[in-house]
């Protein structure tokens, strides 16, 4: 599998008063691709964890291009974009549609 691909929908809790989704869901919503993508490859979090295997998170970054609303339905496709001994580099692009909101 080269992606992995979720539709989310945009809950009231996390968007502004304005129904703008606030910037620091965009990470959680990244976390919950990764999971998705793994879990897909029929190797959840737990497996990792059992074997000693551990993936954190040194750095993280996002470019936003156009706002998530209240109730939109995004999609969250994740790929790996570099596989080294020790590292995975995952690339994230979230969708509103056709409409790129975040890499």
């Amino acid at each position: 599998m080269t992606k992995g691909e979720i539709k989310l929908r945009v809950r009231y809790e996390e968007t502004d008063q304005m129904g703008v989704v606030y910037y620091a869901n965009y990470f959680v919503w990244f976390e919950v691709g990764r999971t998705e993508f793994f879990r897909k490859l029929s190797m959840p979090y737990s497996e990792f964890e059992k074997n000693s295997l551990f993936l954190p998170v040194t750095k993280a970054y996002c470019e936003y291009k156009s706002p998530a609303r209240y109730d939109d339905e995004i999609t969250v496709i994740t790929r790996i974009e570099e596989l080294q001994e020790v590292r995975l580099t995952f690339q994230y692009n979230i969708f509103r549609s056709r409409e790129l909101l975040a890499i």
